[in-house]
């Protein structure tokens, strides 16, 4: 749950969702007894350098692709292979078709509310300049 809330709260691309985002993350940390001493070590070491963590601050950075890469590699590893090390090749694909089937009602979901993410934006902006 926090994992993935600090995610959301990291990939927001403009500075008020980030802000109204990361607000909500801290008193929902505060609350939660659960969470204090992570709230206490979240806010001591990366709460005052939003700059360097948050991406609505790093637009200029470009993208790196390999951040996508070990992204998708954490969420296999620790969402569907439970952290563990998996030696059994059917685990193992069976796992990756389960991330592949969520992927794509994900990219449904995504198609189906028509927003386009910036990201896909931007590879529209391009191949619209690019000769055919």
């Amino acid at each position: 749950d926090v994992y993935k809330f600090l995610k959301n709260v990291q990939t927001c691309l403009s500075v008020e969702e980030f802000q109204y985002q990361y607000n909500n993350f801290i008193n929902y940390l505060q609350e939660d007894p659960d969470t204090s001493h992570f709230y206490n070590y979240f806010t001591s070491y990366y709460g005052h350098n939003h700059s360097l963590w948050a991406y609505c601050h790093r637009k200029g950075l470009g993208i790196n692709t390999n951040m996508y890469l070990e992204s998708m590699h954490r969420i296999i590893k620790y969402e569907y292979l439970d952290g563990k090390k998996v030696k059994r090749l059917d685990k193992s694909l069976h796992n990756l078709m389960r991330f592949t089937r969520d992927k794509q009602v994900e990219w449904i979901i995504k198609v189906t509310k028509g927003k386009n993410t910036n990201k896909i934006n931007s590879i529209n902006q391009s191949s619209k300049g690019s000769p055919r």
